[in-house]
């Protein structure tokens, strides 16, 4: 479990960083349209820069697709949701003071992460 979910981080760093959508990685990887090939997978996780992935990791994250990724499970993939456990104020800003509140999250919201904690 952990493999795959450091599988997941490096694909979503990967992801941000060169800019490209989750639907557009797919068109590129899969040669068929319908699924991205193990091996495929594997060259661009390795190709990663500073993933950090070591080879057992990468071996352990994709043995879940051993009959490809899909592109909903591609797409599934680069989101992260969080349900929220104790009622909060979002604001335009990390830092209290310098803030404005937008809302007030309940718990039991689910929110999409879009950055990593501070």
């Amino acid at each position: 479990h952990d493999a795959q979910i450091a599988l997941k981080i490096a694909l979503r760093k990967h992801v941000k960083r060169e800019a490209i959508k989750p639907h557009e990685l797919f068109k590129q990887l899969s040669k068929d349209g319908q699924v991205v090939s193990v091996q495929t997978l594997r060259g661009v996780i390795q190709a990663i820069p500073n993933s950090e992935l070591k080879p057992s990791q990468v071996d352990l994250g994709i043995e879940l697709f051993a009959a490809g990724l899909s592109k909903l499970t591609l797409i599934e993939m680069m989101h992260e949701y969080q349900r929220c456990v104790k009622d909060i104020a979002i604001t335009t800003a990390y830092e209290l003071k310098e803030s404005k509140t937008i809302r007030k999250l309940l718990v039991g919201e689910l929110v999409e992460v879009l950055e990593a904690r501070k």
